[in-house]
């Protein structure tokens, strides 16, 4: 059996039907590809968060982090300096992964944990407390496609499960490549699209198995929402991330990674004033550089969450 991948070239109502092509016994047989269908991009409801941060994400985000350090140390990057790096988080949510990343290896860097939902954010600063991690851990409200962060301010930029929420990943994954620093760790994780809703229902069954309904159903639409290791390599090189490598790296994720980039960002922004926002234990966030985050430490304050400059 041979397999190819095409693109229809009918059109129906202007939209392009992906077909599976296979060879099978002398010809061609045709099958439709599940189509990406978007779900909401931002999770902002206190439900949708509640329960979000209630399933067990433990063993993925471990995983995530072995990889992730595993990844920057082949790359040449010694345990101090990656002690010391400067980190964006990307979809944080409820900031899972920087903590399980604080307890696997700890950090004197600075970690933002960047989400657009104000329901995540709540429950992330909760979790960030409750770890005593709050001299560390800076949750930021900010939107992906246009990051409160400055030009070439971050040595590793990390996401895990943003991206199929993304209308245009494209954008995220430009501001992505403008944010990091040249040589700096991108390390990009995702759900990928299955082929058809048999194979979605199967995953369904197979991971939240111990979920509720209204988890299942969150789960259900990002596999629908999800790009393919074809789409994602498509994007990477149009952000300019042309060394990237990109591989499916479980039954259901794709994983991107690369160190940095040379030369100047694409879609470079002007250059932004230093500026220093009291952080806990009167550290600053010079190295960002953030256009916005004071707006954003008010924002938070609202939430009973005002940085100590003491």
């Amino acid at each position: 059996m041979m397999v190819a991948r095409c693109r229809s070239p009918f059109l129906s109502n202007s939209v392009l039907v992906n077909l599976l092509t296979v060879w099978v016994d002398g010809r061609w047989l045709f099958v439709c590809m599940l189509q990406r269908t978007l779900e909401p991009e931002v999770m902002d409801t206190p439900e949708e968060a509640r329960d979000y941060d209630a399933m067990d994400h433990s063993h993925v985000n471990r995983v995530f982090v072995d990889d992730l350090l595993a990844f920057a140390k082949q790359s040449g990057w010694t345990e101090e300096r990656i002690r010391t790096a400067d980190i964006l988080d990307l979809g944080t949510g409820t900031a899972l992964i920087p903590l399980q990343l604080v307890r696997q290896f700890p950090i004197s860097g600075c970690l933002l944990a960047v989400d657009l939902s104000a329901e995540m954010l709540k429950l992330a600063i909760a979790n960030v407390r409750a770890a005593d991690a709050s001299s560390i851990i800076f949750p930021l409200y900010s939107d992906a496609k246009c990051l409160s962060v400055a030009d070439q301010s971050c040595d590793f930029v990390m996401s895990n499960s943003i991206i199929h929420h993304i209308p245009e990943p494209l954008l995220v994954f430009r501001e992505m490549r403008r944010v990091l620093k040249p040589g700096g760790i991108l390390f990009v994780r995702d759900l990928m699209r299955p082929d058809s809703r048999e194979q979605v229902e199967q995953l369904v069954a197979t991971y939240t198995v111990n979920e509720n309904a209204h988890q299942r159903q969150m789960f259900r639409q990002s596999l629908h929402a999800a790009l393919t290791v074809a789409d994602v390599s498509n994007l990477l090189q149009q952000s300019g991330f042309d060394g990237a490598s990109v591989q499916q790296s479980s039954d259901r994720h794709w994983t991107a990674a690369t160190v940095g980039w040379h030369g100047q960002p694409t879609d470079r922004l002007h250059d932004l004033p230093e500026r220093t926002t009291p952080g806990q234990n009167g550290q600053t966030f010079r190295k960002f550089r953030s256009r916005s985050y004071p707006w954003s430490v008010r924002k938070l304050s609202g939430w009973n969450w005002t940085p100590n400059t003491g």
